[in-house]
């Protein structure tokens, strides 16, 4: 099925870094995909949608806050776009898969996330037992720039010092928790490169990881909850997620 985001030209990433899978990097949504005329997205019902969300996947909010964090890593590859393109892409790519996953596998999420929690705490006090491995990785070395590292790993840790260890990032169906190992710099930002160490942990089934994630779409209900943000996603994506009974 053709991601909503996805025209002739875009620019796919396949970078694989062993076990470690690069995140879903279509660059492309220059002009919203063509498609039937979308549906009657839900009208907001519930009272306490958290202060300043934009959008909601089921019962799961996305801010606008967590939607412009993710803008401002893809605008270091994507120097000339506008505001609402790059948010455009930060919605299709990161934010509403993210959501969809998250709703998907709430229970093995929680897992997951206990399990990320304590060996960022094993980390931060030097108690992770056993020899480090190449350049001093304690978990996975993994290298390369955006395409290959995603641009949830990539541009977080492009803002932290080399050696610090990240918060619990969370790409759709998986946490990760990572630090810059080495960094090379390119004559602009997106051709940074990165050694990492990286710890992941997957919540969602191998099979269904991004991008295969787009094929369970169509059994979340998505929900515009700021009418301003109906023109920033995709007319096929607010199409396809009508729910079940859409």
């Amino acid at each position: 099925m053709r991601h909503p985001c996805a025209e002739p030209s875009s620019l796919v990433s396949v970078g694989l870094a062993g076990s470690f899978v690069a995140g879903w990097l279509l660059l492309a949504c220059a002009q919203q995909a063509e498609a039937p005329e979308a549906g009657s997205i839900a009208v907001p019902v519930k009272p306490n949608w958290p202060e300043l969300a934009v959008l909601a996947v089921d019962d799961r909010a996305i801010t606008s806050g967590e939607v412009d964090l993710a803008s401002s890593w893809i605008a270091r590859v994507e120097l000339r776009r506008s505001d609402s393109h790059l948010r455009r892409l930060a919605v299709c790519q990161i934010n509403i898969p993210r959501a969809v996953a998250a709703v998907r596998f709430s229970g093995e999420r929680e897992r997951a996330l206990a399990a990320a929690q304590a060996r960022l705490q094993a980390l931060r006090e030097a108690k992770l037992a056993g020899p480090p491995l190449q350049d001093g990785a304690l978990c996975e070395r993994v290298e390369g720039g955006w395409s290959e590292l995603g641009f949830v790993v990539w541009g977080s840790l492009l803002d932290l010092p080399r050696g610090e260890w990240s918060e619990i990032l969370e790409e759709p169906g998986r946490f990760v928790v990572a630090r810059t190992l080495s960094q090379t710099e390119g004559n602009v930002p997106a051709a940074a490169k990165l050694v990492i160490d990286a710890c992941v942990f997957p919540f969602a089934p191998a099979e269904l990881t991004t991008p295969n994630l787009d094929q369970l779409f169509e059994e979340h209900t998505l929900t515009i909850i700021d009418p301003a943000w109906a023109t920033i996603v995709p007319e096929l994506l607010q199409y396809r997620m009508r729910g079940k009974d859409g």
